[in-house]
């Protein structure tokens, strides 16, 4: 089974590795009795990805952020459905599949074995910061969970610097942070880690007055 990382790539990845998959199929002659099939739907997922994750790096906001998920997971889903193509017109040969930019999924696990690992981890939602009331510079993060997370990670920034501050991991679906500045104005994200090296994304930038 090709094995589908791009899943949990970050954006620019994601982008860089569709673009991969576009070309060589369009110009590598091996795949002239597929390219149309395997293409028709990946090339427009990519360009919409594109233009979405452009406008999302340029402008930001909860709606181009929103734009730019659908945009995400609609470019995965054509991955994964050209990857079925170039699977079944590779069949065994792994050079063929290989020349694609696909590759084999590596099977470590027991063949006896019934668990199954998820794929991929989700952003959570419902991610909200408050104040906590008579406890001044104190705020209090909560979310809901997600199936198959291992810890959260919260990054903050203060609002108008670019860099995100590396945040703090907790398995808990809500945390409570202190000793920042009354009056102050900052920003705050979430991702969820899985098992492995699983990642999801960050989610969008939660900003917040501090009392």
């Amino acid at each position: 089974m090709i094995a589908n990382s791009y899943n949990t790539m970050p954006p620019t990845e994601l982008e860089a590795f569709s673009a991969t998959i576009i070309k060589r199929v369009e110009n590598n002659p091996i795949y002239s009795p597929i390219k149309e099939a395997a293409l028709v739907d990946l090339v427009p997922a990519h360009n919409a990805f594109s233009t979405a994750k452009l406008d999302y790096d340029t402008n930001r906001g909860t709606d181009r952020g929103a734009l730019r998920e659908s945009c995400r997971l609609a470019l995965v889903k054509q991955l994964f459905l050209t990857s079925v193509i170039v699977l079944a017109f590779a069949k065994t040969d792994t050079d063929i599949l290989n020349a694609s930019g696909y590759v084999l999924r590596k099977t470590t696990r027991p063949k006896n074995s019934a668990k199954k690992e998820p794929v991929f981890v989700t952003v959570p939602t419902n991610f909200t910061v408050a104040n906590v009331e008579n406890k001044p510079g104190f705020l209090n993060l909560t979310w809901l969970g997600v199936k198959g997370a291992r810890n959260y990670g919260i990054f903050k920034r203060l609002k108008g610097t670019p860099v995100w501050m590396n945040g703090i991991q907790t398995s808990n679906k809500s945390i409570e942070l202190s000793g920042f500045e009354p009056d102050s104005v900052w920003e705050f994200c979430i991702c969820t880690y899985g098992p492995g090296e699983l990642k999801s994304e960050q989610s969008s930038a939660f900003g917040i007055l501090v009392k």
